[in-house]
């Protein structure tokens, strides 16, 4: 189609022609656009911005998940502290038993629960062996400690220390005569008035224990450290301190009558028994 105007022919071209020439532009500009050497960087952000939404989104998913296993896991713990609480209050031995060794693996599994599971084996032995007037009747032949006030003295004997709560382990007015205490960790104890009659304390860590009053008649404290320990008081009648540390413990109205000492008896400051009976 032609139209005049001045004299002047203009051309329209054909709407083919127009097709082409805009094929053929669309063709550069992709051309162009394919070339441009930006493309690696521009591939490199997108890489990135993929490998940080992935890992935003594998970190989320992860602490959803551990945040459901925490509460799982806190629910098992519940329930394990639950059971064993009820089986320690069972009228059957055994049954109570179980309770203080289930008590005493949730300690072991649960850092943050240790210093509650020893607050009740605590009470426990409080509960089952208070201090009485017979109670040191049992060291007689045939009188032995129960089994399971054994069994509790000991698990609190071997629990971790450093895991222990503000308040130290309570044993105090109880009655733990005759029981054996070797290698215990009694570490700052409360044992005030405990009857701790011919108790086998070899090796015990009693260092800082609270002990004013506590019957220790006949127990057996070799190489027992006593370090900084309050013994006000307390009666510690032919009780055998071979190799004892007792270096900086408060001895004021102390009965040592008959002791058994040696030369690595340590408590300075102190002025020992005249006499060392032989054994």
């Amino acid at each position: 189609m032609s139209r005049s105007h001045s004299g002047i022919r203009l051309t329209r071209p054909p709407p083919q022609r127009r097709w082409q020439r805009w094929i053929r532009q669309v063709r550069r500009f992709l051309l162009a656009l394919f070339a441009w050497d930006g493309w690696p960087k521009v591939a490199s952000l997108a890489t990135a911005a993929a490998a940080v939404a992935a890992l935003w989104f594998t970190g989320h998913s992860l602490s959803a998940t551990e945040n459901q296993y925490g509460l799982s896991e806190q629910g098992q713990v519940t329930d394990r502290f639950s059971k064993a609480t009820e089986q320690i209050g069972s009228d059957n031995m055994d049954v109570r038993l179980g309770g203080i060794y289930s008590l005493e693996r949730l300690a072991r599994d649960s850092p943050t629960d240790h210093p509650t599971v020893f607050e009740v084996l605590g009470a426990f032995v409080r509960t089952h062996a208070p201090a009485t007037s017979e109670c040191s009747q049992r060291t007689n032949p045939g009188r032995m400690l129960a089994v399971d006030s054994q069994a509790a003295v000991t698990v609190i004997g071997r629990r971790d220390a450093t895991r222990d709560g503000p308040n130290p382990i309570d044993l105090a007015y109880t009655c733990v005569s005759g029981a054996h205490l070797n290698d215990a960790n009694m570490y700052g104890a409360n044992l005030t008035g405990t009857d701790l009659t011919g108790t086998d304390l070899t090796d015990a860590d009693l260092y800082g224990a609270a002990m004013s009053g506590a019957n220790l008649s006949g127990a057996d404290l070799t190489d027992a450290d006593l370090s900084g320990a309050d013994l006000t008081d307390a009666d510690l009648y032919g009780a055998n301190l071979t190799g004892t540390n007792l270096t900086g413990a408060k001895l004021t109205g102390v009965d040592l009558t008959d002791v058994y000492y040696d030369q690595n008896t340590a408590w300075s400051g102190f002025t020992p028994p005249f006499s060392r009976p032989n054994r």
